[in-house]
C-alpha cells in the first residue's frame, strides 16, 4: 500500500514537470520563433517583426526614451522593442485581468497604464520595480467602448464618448486616482452629439476632441473653467478617397501632438493653431502612427504598416523612423482645409476675396513665429503640469495643481500680450468664477499668490493699490523673475 502510494506521486511529479517544461517552452517559443529582420536599416530605423512569429494585441510607443511597449493580452507576455532592434520580455501577467484594455506608457511614474476598453479597471505596472497595482475601486463598467482620451501622470485618465447598454453617449469623464473612481465632468456650451466618435487631445489651448464620419471631421474644443464650456470650431471635408483616409494605431492620444498639429490618422492632422485639416501629401504610406515626446519636442517617429485594417495592424511588420521635426513642420507638403463655414463664407462675398488672401497669408506667415514664441517662453505646458524656469530658483518649479494650471494658463496668456498688471477682479473672475463667497475667493486667491511666489523663489505676483483709488487693489506681475 505505501509502495503504491509513493509509485503514484512519483507519477504525478514527473507528469508535473513535463508539463511544466512545454508550458515554459512554449512561452519563450512566443517570443524567439519570430524570424529577425533581413532587412538593412539605418540607425534611426526599426522593423517590429509583427508578421514574422511575434504575436501581440496591443502597444504603446515612448518617444522619450524610444522603445515600444507590447502586450499579448491571451499570454499576458510583456515585451519592450528598441532601437537596437531588440525584443526583451519584461514580465508575463495576469491576462485573466488584463484582457480587453487599452495601454499607455507615462513618464510619471515610469511606468504602464492598462485599463478597460469598456473604462473601469485601471492598472499601473511599475516598470522599475515590475509590479503591477490595481488604482481603482470601482466595478467594470464594460458601457463606454469605443471612447478616446489621454493619459496623464500618475494614471489619471480623460476619455469622452463611447457606446454602451445599447446607446452612445458624450459624455466627459475622468478617472481620478484619489478618489480612485471615475468621473463625470459636467459640460455647457456647444457638447458634442451622443453618436459622436472620434479622438480627444489635450493641448495647451484646451482638450480638443476630433470627430469623424466618412470624410466629413468636427472638431470641438473643452476648456476646463468656471462654466466647463465647450466650443465647437467646425466641420471640414477632407476629400480623401477611403484607401487614403489611413488609420491609427490606438484610440489613446499622448504624445501624438507635433508642433500645433494633432494627428488624426494616416497622413491627416489637425492644425489647432490656425483651425485647419491638413492632409501630407508627401508622407509615408500606410502611416499608423506619429509620435512625439511633447509639442516643443526637435524629434517625431512616423510608424506605418502594410496591414490592411486597424485591427490587423499588430498582425504585420510595423516599421518606426526616427526623424527631426523640421521634416513635418518645414519641409512637408500639405492640402489644408478650412472649416466649412469659413469656405461658404468665401464663396459668397467674392468682393472680399483679396482681402481673405491677405488674411490667411499672414495667418500662414504668422504660425511659425508663434511656434518659435512657444519653444522660448519660460512656461511649457504638458498634459498634467506646468514646467516654469524661474530666475530665482536652481530647479525647474513644476505645477500639478488644478487650479495652479489654471493659473499658469491665464498667465500664460498676459505673457503673450505683455501685460504687466491685472486686477484683482479680473483674476477673482478667472479662477474663482464659481464661488460667490467673497471670504473664500479672497482666502484661495492669498493662498495661490503665496504658494507661486514661494515656488518661485521670488516675488512674482505683488498685491498694490491704485494711486488714483486706494481703494482699489491690482496685482503687479514681474516677468523679470522668470527667465
Amino acid at each position: 500500500m505505501v509502495k503504491g502510494k509513493v509509485l503514484s506521486s512519483l507519477y504525478r511529479s514527473i507528469v508535473g514537470v513535463i508539463v511544466l517544461f512545454f508550458c515554459g517552452l512554449n512561452i519563450y517559443a512566443s517570443a524567439s520563433s519570430y524570424e529577425p529582420n533581413t532587412q538593412t536599416l539605418n540607425e534611426n530605423e526599426i522593423m517590429v517583426p509583427m508578421g514574422s512569429g511575434l504575436e501581440v494585441t496591443i502597444g504603446s510607443f515612448d518617444p522619450i526614451e524610444e522603445v515600444f511597449y507590447l502586450y499579448h493580452e491571451l499570454t499576458g507576455v510583456l515585451y519592450s522593442y528598441d532601437f537596437n532592434n531588440e525584443l526583451t520580455i519584461l514580465d508575463t501577467l495576469d491576462a485573466d485581468f488584463l484582457e480587453y484594455v487599452n495601454m499607455q506608457y507615462i513618464p510619471e511614474p515610469h511606468s504602464i497604464v492598462f485599463f478597460d476598453k469598456g473604462l473601469g479597471r485601471v492598472h499601473l505596472y511599475d516598470l522599475e520595480q515590475k509590479r503591477l497595482e490595481r488604482l481603482d475601486e470601482s466595478y467594470n463598467m464594460r458601457a463606454f467602448y469605443n471612447s478616446s482620451g489621454f493619459v496623464a501622470a500618475y494614471g489619471n485618465i480623460f476619455t469622452m464618448g463611447g457606446y454602451g447598454e445599447f446607446r452612445h453617449k458624450n459624455a466627459l469623464l475622468k478617472f481620478d486616482v484619489r478618489s480612485k473612481e471615475w468621473l463625470e465632468y459636467r459640460a455647457t456650451g456647444d457638447v458634442p452629439a451622443d453618436n459622436e466618435l472620434g479622438l480627444f487631445y489635450y493641448s495647451h489651448i484646451g482638450q480638443i476632441f476630433i470627430s469623424q464620419k466618412q470624410n466629413t471631421f468636427k472638431v470641438y474644443q473643452y476648456v476646463s473653467n468656471a462654466d466647463d464650456t465647450w466650443t465647437y470650431l467646425g466641420t471640414f471635408d477632407v476629400p480623401l478617397p477611403p484607401q487614403q483616409m489611413g488609420r491609427f494605431l490606438t484610440s489613446v492620444t499622448n504624445f501624438r501632438q507635433i508642433g500645433p498639429l494633432l494627428h488624426v490618422r494616416g497622413n491627416v492632422y489637425y492644425d489647432y493653431l490656425e483651425n485647419k485639416m491638413k492632409v501630407w501629401t508627401n508622407g509615408f504610406p500606410n502611416t499608423v502612427g506619429v509620435f512625439a515626446a511633447n509639442e516643443v519636442a526637435d524629434t517625431m517617429f512616423c510608424m506605418h504598416s502594410k496591414a490592411s485594417s486597424t485591427l490587423d495592424s499588430f498582425k504585420e511588420d510595423l516599421m518606426i523612423e526616427k526623424m527631426p521635426v523640421s521634416a513635418l513642420l518645414e519641409e512637408a507638403v500639405f492640402d489644408a482645409y478650412r472649416p466649412n463655414h469659413v469656405k461658404y463664407f468665401a464663396y459668397g462675398i467674392l468682393v472680399f476675396a483679396g482681402l481673405s488672401g491677405f488674411l490667411v497669408v499672414y495667418v500662414l506667415a504668422r504660425s511659425p513665429e508663434k511656434l518659435q514664441f512657444e519653444r522660448g517662453q519660460p512656461m511649457k505646458f504638458y498634459n498634467d503640469r506646468v514646467e516654469v524656469k524661474s530666475r530665482r530658483s536652481s530647479e525647474l518649479c513644476v505645477f500639478y495643481d488644478e487650479l495652479d494650471l489654471q493659473f499658469w494658463h491665464f498667465m500664460r496668456q498676459c505673457y503673450t500680450d505683455q501685460v504687466k498688471h491685472i486686477g484683482l477682479d479680473e483674476l477673482d473672475d478667472t479662477l474663482f468664477k464659481g464661488l460667490v463667497n467673497m471670504t473664500q475667493r479672497s482666502n484661495k486667491r492669498n493662498e495661490l499668490i503665496k504658494r507661486v511666489n514661494e515656488r518661485l523663489g521670488g516675488t512674482f505676483l505683488t498685491i498694490l493699490r491704485m494711486e488714483s483709488d486706494k481703494r482699489r487693489k491690482f496685482i503687479n506681475l514681474d516677468w523679470d523673475i522668470l527667465q
